[in-house]
């Protein structure tokens, strides 16, 4: 049986962003003004998952209703990670929660990757796998293919926003 998750009160000041939710697109203006009158008029009706520190993982946009609004507490529940980490789990709750496009999906697994490059990373491993000196550090740079698959893009989709992430960070 899976463990009880309780949903409490807070004040939506008290809860603070993803530092990596800009990896996640806003919603388009009429999305926004359609949602933001719903909160205004039933309320944050689903709780917002978040983190032991109130760092919000899954309901940026209700909570930036709830501030905008003025609402005094919103519902809040801990996020069940289930083994991966923050911010995966953020990106898994809106690729499986919006409407993405593929587009959108594409430039996200660019920006991830990119954000969770490792510095530095070794070349001096043999092929068998064990490092050529003691204490050389493994790169654990997300894969192109991690990153596909988390964000449900193909090859194709994500070797295009990379490219347009990389020559033209604007448009991207």
């Amino acid at each position: 049986m899976p463990p009880v998750r309780l949903i409490r009160e807070v004040d939506p000041k008290e809860l603070r962003e993803h530092p990596m939710n800009h990896l996640v697109p806003l919603m388009r203006p009429d999305e926004w003004d359609n949602f933001y009158r719903d909160v205004a008029f039933a309320g944050v009706r689903v709780p917002i998952e978040i983190l032991a520190d109130g760092t919000v993982l899954d309901g940026r946009h209700r909570l930036r209703a709830a501030l905008e609004i003025g609402i005094r507490k919103v519902p809040v529940i801990d996020a069940p990670l289930n083994g991966d980490t923050p911010d995966v789990y953020m990106i898994k709750a809106a690729v499986m929660r919006r409407h993405l496009s593929d587009d959108q999906r594409g430039m996200m697994s660019a920006f991830w990757r990119e954000a969770h490059k490792q510095q530095g990373a070794r070349t001096d491993f043999r092929d068998n796998g064990t490092s050529a000196r003691r204490g050389a550090e493994v790169d654990s740079s997300p894969t192109r293919q991690e990153a596909l698959g988390l964000f449900k893009v193909s090859r194709g989709r994500g070797d295009k926003a990379t490219n347009v992430m990389r020559h033209n960070p604007v448009l991207a």
